[in-house]
């Protein structure tokens, strides 16, 4: 049985090493983006045009005002395989893909973390641990125009979210503006967000 004192003074140890190389530049534990082609031997990422295109065309129909369940129904239609390779796209795969800094040429490091050595269970960081962001590290795909307008677009969804009741007590709705009324209508007695479902 491992000694716990000793687990946690390597896990500090590795944590230390890999600030070291984030800090030098280093891709750290790179799981691969759709349109970005990963070298692991000079450890760079270079833009995989293919792939490319349909970052572009999600991040050119969201900004243009579609929703993630239709450009994820319409990437279907057409027969483009997702990241993984299969036929489906979920909405969640969509909206993953506009939130990666990677591609306007940002690469952020932390975005998890692991709350202890022995389970290696991993965690969002949501401040628990640090973050290191690196500025222009790579060719990016989309423009720093499209990009923070499509983040902006999605803060302003995300405020609409409620619903749907979740473990730790969060409330959640999924959210497209293809209807008139969306995020407009509210319960008058719990204040949640009324949405249309089939």
């Amino acid at each position: 049985m491992p000694d716990k004192f000793s687990s946690y003074h390597d896990h500090y140890n590795v944590k230390k090493g890999l600030a070291r190389k984030i800090s030098r530049g280093e891709i750290v534990g790179f799981v691969g983006a759709l349109g970005y082609d990963y070298d692991p031997a000079t450890k760079t990422m270079t833009v995989n045009q293919e792939g490319a295109k349909i970052v572009q065309y999600i991040f050119n129909r969201y900004v243009s005002g579609v929703g993630t369940s239709t450009i994820a129904r319409e990437l279907e239609e057409m027969g483009v395989p997702n990241p993984s390779g299969l036929k489906t796209w979920h909405q969640t795969t969509v909206a993953g893909i506009i939130r990666n800094e990677k591609y306007v040429g940002d690469l952020l490091h932390g975005k998890t973390f692991t709350v202890d050595p022995i389970s290696h269970r991993r965690l969002d960081n949501l401040g628990e641990s640090d973050k290191y962001l690196l500025k222009d590290h790579h060719e990016a795909i989309v423009s720093g125009e499209v990009f923070d307008k499509a983040q902006e677009i999605l803060a302003r969804r995300g405020k609409c979210r409620s619903n749907a009741r979740l473990r730790k007590d969060e409330y959640r709705t999924l959210y497209t503006n293809k209807y008139a009324f969306s995020c407009k209508c509210r319960c008058g007695y719990c204040g949640a967000t009324l949405t249309r479902r089939t």
